[in-house]
């Protein structure tokens, strides 16, 4: 290696080993339920199910 490492106190070489996650992602070729397509549809819901909790919150801050 020829650049310097001033992080390091000897200017040694670090050796960084992979490691595998507990659990794989299912979008990859590996075993498990496969990733939903997230369609307009989920987002709209999403999306309505989160104004619904913060008009809640709302209201109840306003009666307070």
């Amino acid at each position: 290696m020829d650049k310097e490492l001033p992080w390091l106190a000897d200017n040694a070489q670090l050796e960084l080993k992979y490691k595998k996650g507990k659990t794989p992602l299912s979008h990859r070729n590996w075993p498990g339920e496969p990733v939903p397509v997230i369609t307009e549809s989920i987002i709209q819901t999403l999306g309505d199910e989160l104004l619904q909790k913060a008009e809640k919150k709302k209201k109840h801050c306003l009666a307070l």
